[in-house]
């Protein structure tokens, strides 16, 4: 599935039929798991032949985050800084861009678990990555975002955006967590 139709469905557009009997196995990854000395998980630890999709957790946007830590609140104010609201960021560009978790053969301007979603996707052409916006601690600007076209028109085009910087993703995943909820 290409980015415009992962795209459409994340925004609850309709897909052609063609989609709806595809048989989609998915894990997320979660972007700090790298951190637990005990056991940690990177990108390579991922079974890439024994699933379809790959969901990068998480990638938010510009707006409030008040269930977030001190720590995600302080990375997203640094991502959004000089940006519009419901501008899509990437939370923390540390562990995304800049940590070094080994030697890639593919030819990237950056580290960090892109550079080793680059080399899975390499491996693994027919695998599809999507960046999930949101969760549990940043669904919060989803609320003001969703009440108007024009805020929903912004993320959509900065999520785009975004995801066409990384060639190995395929489109967007959103996580909004509790959607009746008003902020």
């Amino acid at each position: 599935m290409n980015k415009a139709l992962c795209l459409a469905a994340a925004l609850g557009l309709s897909l052609p039929s063609a989609f709806a009997n595809d048989k989609v196995v998915a894990g997320y990854f979660a972007d700090w798991q790298y951190q637990d000395q005990r056991n940690p998980y990177t990108v390579q630890d991922i079974p890439a032949d024994q699933l379809t999709h790959v969901i990068y957790a998480f990638l938010s946007m510009c707006g409030p985050h008040t269930a977030a830590s001190t720590a995600v609140q302080q990375q997203i104010a640094t991502a959004c800084e000089g940006k519009k609201p419901f501008t899509a960021v990437i939370v923390d560009q540390q562990s995304a861009l800049e940590v070094d978790f080994g030697e890639v053969d593919v030819d990237v301007n950056y580290q960090g678990h892109f550079a080793q979603f680059a080399q899975l996707k390499q491996s693994h052409p027919e695998l599809k990555i999507l960046p999930s916006f949101g969760g549990w601690t940043m669904s919060e600007p989803f609320h003001a975002m969703a009440k108007d076209p024009e805020h929903v028109k912004w993320f959509a085009k900065t999520a785009v955006e975004l995801i066409a910087k990384y060639d190995f993703f395929d489109g967007i995943d959103l996580d909004w967590e509790y959607p009746a909820v008003v902020a």
